[in-house]
């Protein structure tokens, strides 16, 4: 049996770097969830190399190689170390019904706009186009596992299935090493 703690361990904080970035989707919950859960297959790699689970863990990289979903994800790790890139963007929203509060600017000449009565919108984080270290550009992906996305720039769908995606990775991984 292969001791995986360090993987398990860091696939626990992916898990909750997922809830926190579910509670404020921020660029830095973003980062930190996608590098969490690079550097718990990173560890995965280090932990099979000459062991029962060498092949088990070729087969997930073969895989994380060639989907779209997976290729994305570690395009965004490597973003997140070599560039200075954002991996989101926002675009607009819904028109938000009202203002809580009454809101005005006033300038340095004493000018007052009033913008309580002006339309607010709500943004929405989108992952942004990455570019691959070759320059290519890498688009939010479209498909995973050869199934089409709903909103292929969704932070959340995209997320969810990278999540999902881990998760029986390493139940797999947990019945291969009995």
């Amino acid at each position: 049996m292969v001791e995986l703690f360090f993987v398990y361990n860091e696939f626990e904080e992916s898990k909750n770097l997922w809830n926190l970035f579910l509670s404020e989707q921020s660029e830095k919950n973003w980062q930190n969830y996608v590098n969490s859960l690079e550097k718990s297959f990173t560890n995965f790699k280090d932990l099979s190399k000459g062991t029962k689970l060498e092949n088990l863990f070729k087969a997930y990289q073969n895989e994380k190689r060639i989907d779209p979903l997976l290729i994305f994800i570690r395009e965004s790790r490597n973003t997140i170390h070599h560039s200075a890139k954002s991996l989101i963007v926002y675009e607009q929203g819904d028109l938000a019904d009202s203002l809580p509060f009454e809101m005005s600017m006033t300038f340095e000449d004493g000018k007052t706009i009033d913008l309580s009565n002006r339309p607010m919108y709500y943004l929405n984080p989108i992952l942004s186009t990455l570019i691959d270290k070759n320059g290519k550009p890498v688009l939010p992906p479209a498909y995973h596992q050869g199934i089409a996305l709903k909103n292929p720039k969704s932070l959340l769908e995209v997320g969810q299935k990278a999540l999902e995606y881990y998760t029986k990775m390493y139940e797999d991984v947990k019945v291969k090493n009995k």
